[in-house]
């Protein structure tokens, strides 16, 4: 009877899980659009900043750093959409599950964005390598 009395309430989400569905996801209260590959983005510069590649942007007297869209020139024929959109994603939460055959387009998007060091990349590439039966190796330089 006492129970009864309460009405039931929704279980919250994750504060990592509300952040990337309510900012990433959904782009709520975005302050700058990403365009690449055809694609748009509405992100924050505050969760961009973690990227060595946008606080550089952002900072000084780059005239991007004034902007609210930027498009941004992709060099490498590796990084597309999908790629982006994971790199993009990581900024807004904990975890990313990278499939084996999605791991040379993300570390192309993530040294492209400055996102990760060299050890890092092979640190992430470890356990692909361990568990593919057909190991084939690839160079990825941060340029």
């Amino acid at each position: 009877m006492f129970l009864s009395a309460f009405p039931s309430r929704k279980k919250l989400k994750s504060t990592s899980k509300y952040i990337y569905q309510t900012l990433f996801l959904n782009g709520e209260n975005s302050d700058i659009k990403i365009c690449a590959l055809g694609e748009e983005w509405n992100l924050h510069k505050i969760y961009l900043c973690q990227s060595g590649y946008f606080s550089s942007m952002f900072s000084g007297s780059w005239r991007e750093s004034s902007m609210d869209v930027i498009e941004l020139e992709i060099p490498d024929q590796n990084i597309d959409v999908e790629a982006l959109q994971v790199a993009f994603g990581s900024l807004y939460r904990d975890d990313v599950l990278i499939k084996p055959s999605r791991v040379v387009a993300l570390l192309a998007a993530a040294c492209m964005l400055q996102l990760v060091s060299n050890k890092r990349a092979v640190f992430v590439c470890s356990p692909v390598r361990q568990t593919a039966r057909n190991t084939h190796t690839h160079s990825v330089s941060a340029r």
